[in-house]
């Protein structure tokens, strides 16, 4: 019973932490669509009507989200989603992945296509972080615009790179240095959709944004509401607004997935981290209280079997005194 109790609190802590590329259900004008690249419509053949096979098309055309509706009839793909809402009505089951749900019949169900991997890809850096680690690459090319910058990462499977630590910062520094573009600028994996609207890492695997913890690397005066991007500076080892539209140099960024990181954990930093999350807490009491539960029966059931047994064999020495006597 200890092995199964044991099981299930493994088997929760995986399921709960693995990574999702689902990012929710969303409204879709097809009169201003948010996904504008088609691959799919009216298809029928079952075989291909899946989440994987449309995400792959999406990611190998360099789009960062694949939509899916009418049951996988529909594949579309986009560098923005949601601005048109959130839904509720994607209801439809996926044709050939059953597992999954795929839209509705104007509503699309969103994934992110830049998916984590489990080793470093040649001539990248590692870069030991939170949430997860990753891999820095420069590529070997020409200055590129933010939109064709990002659209370069996820055609390799990858993204901007986020600079989310001082860390991330040395690696970046370190791998200007050594390609000869130490007093280069760089696009960083950060945009905001308006001037008025909120920053936020491209990178669907990075926790949310936040301005406060990101604020040291932030040059005075940056960042600036009529930019809608943002680059790193070495010159000043800081991050600036920019023009999107300006050329900059890349670095990608891949994203291992979460394996990668419990070499970079003590027993103890796991255990805490498992323990302080309420939801693992509530499940960890009820299971507690199942087991519980389930040994006081088996307390019980084993008093009274032995006890039957006692009473069965009272009578049977009861009988053989009477016929002895």
């Amino acid at each position: 019973m200890t092995k199964h109790i044991v099981f299930i609190l493994v088997y929760y802590i995986i399921y709960c932490t693995a990574d999702q590329p689902h990012l929710g259900c969303y409204k879709e004008d097809k009169n201003d669509r948010d996904l504008t690249e088609e691959i799919w419509s009216n298809r029928t053949d079952s075989s291909q009507l899946n989440v994987t096979h449309c995400m792959v098309s999406c990611q190998t055309r360099g789009f960062a989200y694949a939509g899916l509706g009418l049951g996988a009839t529909e594949c579309w793909c986009g560098s923005s989603y949601g601005k048109h809402g959130v839904s509720e009505d994607c209801v439809y089951v996926c044709i050939g992945f059953p597992g999954y749900k795929c839209g509705g019949s104007q509503e699309y169900n969103i994934y992110y296509t830049v998916q984590q991997v489990s080793t470093c890809p040649a001539n990248s850096q590692l870069v030991a972080r939170q949430p997860y680690d990753v891999c820095l690459t420069v590529p070997s090319v020409q200055v590129k615009t933010y939109t064709e910058a990002r659209d370069f990462c996820i055609l390799q499977n990858q993204e901007v790179v986020a600079v989310t630590s001082d860390k991330t910062l040395s690696i970046v520094e370190e791998l200007l240095t050594n390609s000869s573009n130490g007093d280069a600028s760089i696009w960083v994996g950060l945009t905001k959709p308006t001037s008025t609207g909120t920053f936020k890492w491209t990178s669907e695997h990075e926790e949310t944004y936040s301005a406060e913890s990101t604020r040291e690397f932030w040059t005075t005066g940056s960042p600036n509401n009529n930019h809608l991007c943002v680059i790193y500076n070495s010159q000043t080892g800081k991050l600036e607004s920019g023009s999107c539209s300006d050329k900059k140099l890349i670095i990608c960024q891949t994203t291992l997935d979460k394996t990668s990181i419990v070499i970079h954990k003590t027993i103890g930093d796991k255990i805490a981290e498992f323990f302080s999350d309420k939801g693992n807490l509530a499940l960890i009491i009820i299971v507690v209280l199942i087991a519980l539960t389930v040994v006081g029966c088996c307390i019980v059931y084993s008093f009274h079997k032995k006890a039957k047994e006692k009473r069965k064999q009272e009578k049977i020495n009861g009988r053989s005194r009477m016929t002895f006597t």
